[in-house]
């Protein structure tokens, strides 16, 4: 039932397959307040300042306003994805939303605004990452393509696990100068296939390690920080 994590100041927030996203307090276990709106799984969560961004398979964004009051009211409904929200990002106020429409859509956090689609995968959009000025994005066609923040042009497209291979990328995460890449099933879940993680140089691009992880286990999240990857 659980789908998504996010922290914000000593809260702990959780998404699930109800569509409710749950509050808790770190310190004592508690759980603080419960947000509704959603009418399918909360795929995806991200922190924007003060705001609180889901993603679900309503195929809508949410904006809730975090506080200390008893309720993080939803200040706005982001329309406009033809497919399931499976992952954010943020950047200086903007919420970059990845669907299985297979686009990249660019909003205003604050005016709720649209301000761009970013359109090339040919699958579905599984993660998102965003490093210095470029956002760094993940599709079920196999590849990564790297956009330029701001103007939201195409940089570079490349394969991560190759166009008609068994696994997808499924997960990004950012750490220092290395890109670390989760795979998981392409055409549904192997229980004898070995996905992998992929850690990548960001300057070119090129994958130099990777970590096989037990037969079966798919890589659905990862999470950068300590010092390293999770």
């Amino acid at each position: 039932d659980l789908y998504s994590l996010a922290a914000w100041e000593g809260h702990l927030i959780s998404g699930h397959g109800s569509g409710l996203i749950r509050v808790w307090n770190v310190a004592t276990g508690a759980r603080d307040r419960i947000l509704e709106g959603h009418t399918h799984v909360v795929l995806c969560l991200a922190v924007s300042g003060t705001r609180l961004v889901s993603g679900s398979g309503d195929r809508s964004v949410k904006v809730w306003a975090m506080g200390a009051g008893a309720s993080w009211p939803c200040e706005r409904t982001l329309v406009g994805h033809a497919g399931w929200v499976n992952t954010l990002a943020t950047w200086r106020g903007k919420v970059l939303s990845g669907s299985d429409d297979k686009s990249v859509r660019v909003w205003d956090v604050g005016m709720g605004a649209h301000d761009a689609t970013l359109i090339g995968h040919e699958g579905s959009v599984l993660g998102l990452a965003v490093h210095g000025d470029r956002l760094l994005s993940a599709s079920h066609d196999g590849t990564i393509r790297e956009w330029a923040l701001g103007t939201w042009g195409a940089v570079r497209t490349v394969e991560a696990c190759g166009r008609e291979g068994r696994q997808a990328p499924f997960c990004l995460a950012v750490s220092g100068s290395k890109l670390v890449i989760g795979s998981a099933g392409r055409w549904g879940f192997d229980k004898a296939e070995r996905y992998e993680v992929r850690v990548w140089d960001l300057g070119t691009l090129e994958c130099e390690h990777t970590l096989p992880q037990p037969a079966g286990a798919e890589v659905w999240c990862l999470a950068a920080g300590c010092g390293g990857v999770w």
